[in-house]
């Protein structure tokens, strides 16, 4: 008896909506949906759990509060290792061409347009390539 309740135990703590964790950060966020790192956090639990949509939008939310305060460079970081995840994030591109414009960093801006650029060629997007090159000539 004590091990089947054991176990109960154990596979009700692997489910998604009973991680501690998790509840602390559901939490947390609600007193404070500003914060990004407690979104970094639970985007974190979301990739090891395998919930790779969920993890995104979350890591995603981060780097947007990270731009609105002025932490360009943590919000560059979540970017980078997004684009390394999946590389077909065309919105991660344009977001860090726009800081690096935004800083002056020109070179790292137009590898990341030209970028966008070849991958929208590739998925046969003409219109939108057209557009980053208007935004490049400019």
């Amino acid at each position: 008896m004590v091990f089947f309740d054991n176990l109960r135990i154990f596979l009700k703590a692997g489910r998604s909506g009973d991680d501690p964790k998790e509840k602390a950060l559901y939490n947390l966020i609600q007193k404070e949906p500003e914060n990004p790192n407690a979104h970094l956090k639970l985007a974190k639990i979301y990739q090891k759990k395998g919930e790779k949509q969920k993890a995104t939008s979350e890591y995603l939310l981060a780097a947007d509060i990270f731009v609105r305060n002025q932490f360009y460079a943590q919000a560059l970081a979540i970017y980078k290792q997004l684009t390394r995840r999946d590389p077909h994030l065309d919105q991660v591109y344009l977001k860090m061409a726009e800081i690096y414009r935004e800083k002056g960093f020109l070179a790292e801006s137009l590898v990341q347009y030209r970028t966008l650029v070849y991958f929208y060629e590739e998925r046969g997007e003409k219109e939108k390539a057209l557009n980053i090159m208007k935004i490049i000539d400019n």
